[in-house]
């Protein structure tokens, strides 16, 4: 029993010794993410101009839980945006650190979550164990943590994970996949420990988790059904009625988690504005689009190369390819159930699972209706199974040990070389969409991006040469038109700058950005009227468009409507609480009154966010 206890305690201390080199070896593939830089791809919306996230008071947390924000209901991650934001500011090194770190520990959750499973399947301890991860630990075996090593590199080192960890926007994948973890390995040691005092520990755990994982990104109210099937694949107790009824009932808080945020998602979906196709397709390609999807997945976990954020619409071989694939990995899961083999099954139905909102809710995917970042979390059940593999490999084949070991390591060392790569291309705006448009020089949206990105870095001649591309591959993408625009107000040239704003809102009714430039651009103009009427139009189909109400107000008060101005300032402090702008212009109306305490506590407000002008004004008068 001694010599036992010191093999078992020789095997922990390996398991650790495991996950610490993993942890480091992820550590060191990722740590270029520290040195980027925000993006002009989302990270403006969900960190820099987010109202929801600044100041941190209770009164916006609140907000954060209550109200849907840019098309998606995801109070945690903007909770996790607002420390980030209190803590560092508009710094971008803190938000990267933060989202390395949880990368790093969602490569030792898999790593545990790994080595638990296959313990489960592997020894099938029942119920009823007070101690089941002490339990667990005495089964463990080099097999197993070999096959836990290679299941956490495989998800960590892996360049489809890229987008997620150097996209401080994708904050919520990160999170939800953390919690996601956490809650399935606390779900998996309740079953092994039900009927002790600890089970209900576990059982409580696992349900926080769970509602913290739909919290930060809805697709987790799929967990739920998650553990209804592994109930019914993965562990060995009786199915009578009873039985399944406990089961049943041990979901409802789950279930309940999943209607509330599935609420929050289909009233933030309701918001979202509808915009013209960029593509027309045939019938039979909008059948397909669904088995293509889960196929487009799979086949870049296997061979992960030209990976770029926006990916161009296939044509109708590549979605016939998508229902070949699809169609022979179910035919290949089918026969192994059929055999009694259950775990191909299970994970097929993970991975499925997580994805099915991706798959069936192409509408609401914006442009972008395959990621990279989607496969973050239904990644982790790829990954286990070819951790399981290895184990199995690895106790039951011992004559090909060293070819396993050198297959191991060459796979390993290829997916890391390849994220190596992969990480640099996410440093700045620029550098990610020049990478894109090599990838694919006949995007329409990586051209698009790359010209708008260029005209923000103040070369709008150059991109405006992206944007021409843009259109000459289709001159009705509305968003070209508008970027175009903005690269002729950079450039100076306001009348050119309307007539592109002016053809963006012809393609696309619904575009209020557009409308809200073009304003701009007829205020630039002394068009004072015509300038109103575009923002009104903005607020019509956004009344929480808060760049368009603080435009109107601007062009009021050049109007001389001061009274009208000062309301409409008001309303677009209240949709927007962040802006210096805002603060500053109901100063300048109330300085321009005689009401200085008044103006002084605007420009305050203006000054604590950053506004120059506000913080001369304040230095001008040094009693305030």
């Amino acid at each position: 029993m001694a010599e036992a206890d010191g093999v078992s305690a020789s095997f922990v201390r390996l398991f650790w010794v495991a996950l610490l080199a993993l942890v480091l070896a992820a550590a060191a593939v990722f740590h270029g993410v520290l040195t980027h830089q925000f993006l002009q791809y989302d990270d403006d919306t969900y960190v820099l101009q987010n109202p929801l996230i600044y100041p941190l008071t209770p009164e916006t947390i609140g907000k954060m839980f209550v109200r849907t924000y840019f098309r998606s209901y995801t109070p945690l991650a903007h909770l996790s945006h607002a420390i980030d934001f209190d803590v560092w500011g508009t710094d971008p090194f803190g938000h990267h650190l933060t989202s390395y770190l949880l990368h790093l520990l969602n490569a030792a959750l898999v790593f545990v979550l790994t080595a638990a499973v296959v313990l489960v399947l592997r020894t099938r301890p029942g119920e009823g164990h007070e101690r089941p991860l002490r339990f667990l630990s005495e089964n463990l075996t080099p097999a197993v943590v070999l096959g836990a090593l290679f299941a956490s590199a495989f998800f960590s080192l892996h360049p489809l994970r890229v987008e997620s960890v150097a996209w401080v926007s994708d904050r919520k994948d990160l999170l939800m996949t953390f919690f996601a973890l956490l809650s399935f390995l606390s779900y998996l040691l309740y079953r092994v420990s039900y009927g002790t005092k600890p089970a209900i520990r576990w059982y409580l755990a696992s349900v926080v988790a769970a509602l913290c994982a739909m919290f930060a990104k809805s697709v987790a109210s799929m967990i739920p059904v998650l553990y209804l099937l592994s109930d019914l694949l993965l562990f060995d107790f009786p199915r009578s009625r009873d039985v399944w009824r406990r089961v049943l009932v041990e979901k409802i808080p789950l279930f309940a988690g999943s209607a509330l945020v599935g609420a929050g998602s289909l009233l933030a979906i309701s918001a979202i504005l509808p915009h013209p196709q960029l593509m027309e397709r045939t019938v039979l390609e909008e059948v397909l689009t669904p088995f293509y999807t889960w196929a487009f997945y799979a086949a870049k976990t296997v061979l992960p190369l030209g990976l770029t954020p926006p990916y161009s619409l296939p044509g109708t071989v590549m979605h016939l390819l998508g229902l070949l694939a699809f169609v022979i990995a179910a035919d290949l899961v089918a026969i192994a159930a059929w055999r009694g083999v259950r775990i191909p099954l299970f994970v097929w139905g993970f991975y499925t699972l997580f994805l099915l909102p991706t798959i069936l809710g192409r509408g609401t995917a914006g442009i972008q209706p395959w990621a990279d970042r989607y496969s973050y979390l239904p990644a982790v059940a790829v990954a286990a199974l070819a951790g399981g593999f290895v184990a199995w490999v690895w106790e039951r084949l011992q004559g090909v040990r060293n070819v396993a070991a050198g297959v191991l390591l060459l796979v390993t060392a290829g997916l890391a070389v390849l994220t190596c790569r992969q990480v640099p291309t996410w440093k700045d705006t620029v550098s990610l969409f020049t990478s894109a448009v090599e990838q694919n020089p006949r995007s329409i949206m990586a051209n698009t991006y790359l010209g708008n990105a260029l005209t923000t870095a103040g070369r709008p001649d150059e991109g405006i040469v992206f944007l021409e591309r843009a259109l000459a591959i289709n001159d009705r993408y509305y968003g070209a038109y508008e970027y175009m625009g903005l690269a002729y107000q950079m450039k100076g040239d306001q009348g050119k700058a309307a007539e592109f704003f002016q053809k963006a809102v012809l393609l696309d009714t619904n575009f209020v950005e557009a409308y809200s430039n073009l304003g701009n651009s007829l205020y630039a103009l002394g068009e004072y009227d015509r300038a109103i009427q575009q923002y009104r139009e903005a607020l019509r189909r956004d009344p929480d468009f808060s760049d368009a109400c603080h435009n109107l107000g601007v062009a009021t008060y050049a109007r001389g409507d001061t009274a009208s101005a000062l309301a409409i300032f008001r309303k677009a402090a209240e949709i927007n609480p962040n802006s210096p702008d805002t603060y500053a212009s109901m100063g300048i109306i109330y300085s321009g009154w005689g009401m200085e305490d008044s103006a002084a506590i605007q420009f305050r407000r203006a000054a604590d966010l950053g506004h120059a002008k506000a913080k001369e004004w304040l230095r001008s008068r040094r009693q305030w």
